[in-house]
């Protein structure tokens, strides 16, 4: 088990969606793959210590959050979004959105987003 995890900012860490998520677009059903990078910044050491003590289940606990999170801003967005492309198109929106729904997930845990970035958003 790997006990090191750094006291200020964890940089480059990369995420996506493992399967193709289903979202709504345009009421209908939609399989799309997201893949993006982001940076941590370690909010409270020992909560962060105490909740995810291993760099495996910290890189794992935050794809999830962000998968979670990237479900839920499409689902905001959903009124203005009616296609994959037009998500593309609203990516520093949905970057922006992203990052805000992903703060209750990471929060608990002794972190927050610093940078995040999307690489990619496709239609499975």
């Amino acid at each position: 088990m790997n006990t090191y995890l750094p006291m200020q900012e964890i940089k480059d860490l990369l995420w996506g969606t493992p399967m193709p998520i289903a979202v709504v677009l345009n009421s209908e059903m939609v399989m799309i793959h997201i893949k993006g990078s982001c940076s941590l910044i370690v909010t409270d050491v020992e909560l962060l210590q105490e909740k995810l003590p291993d760099t495996e289940m910290l890189a794992s606990h935050v794809r999830s959050t962000l998968v979670l999170a990237a479900t839920d801003a499409i689902a905001d967005m959903s009124k203005k979004v009616t296609s994959v492309e037009q998500l593309v198109k609203l990516q520093p929106e949905f970057s922006m959105l992203l990052k805000i729904k992903s703060t209750d997930g990471l929060g608990g845990f002794g972190l927050k987003i610093g940078e995040l970035d999307i690489h990619s958003i496709r239609q499975a």
